[in-house]
């Protein structure tokens, strides 16, 4: 039931659904492997507008946004799906939320 996105998702609903959460309304956080070129992992983070992506990675990068606006997020991941392969170096930095900068920074600071 998991090797497609929407196998994947109907269990992430199920999962959901069993602790009275509609991922339909309610925000939710999501750290993923995967990026938004490929075909489950970027139809999975297209199926709602309420996913905060906070993380992910794949063979090439990682992904991080603390405190990602849903709408703003759901446009741009929308964007990188479109795009032909896609990584996580093409997401837009601008859009990424201020506290990623914080991280940033200390992570500089401790080298």
């Amino acid at each position: 039931m998991g090797i497609t996105a929407r196998g994947a998702w109907e269990s992430v609903k199920r999962h959901f659904r069993e602790m009275d959460v509609d991922v339909a309304a309610a925000p939710f956080t999501v750290v993923g492997v995967g990026d938004m070129s490929g075909d489950v992992f970027g139809n999975g983070m297209l199926r709602e507008k309420t996913i905060k992506l906070v993380a992910a990675f794949d063979h090439r990068d990682i992904f991080i946004d603390p405190d990602p606006d849903c709408a703003l997020s759901f446009k741009e991941r929308e964007r990188l799906f479109k795009l032909p392969r896609s990584s996580w170096q093409d997401y837009d930095r601008y859009l990424i939320s201020p506290a990623a900068e914080s991280i940033r920074a200390r992570r500089r600071r401790s080298c």
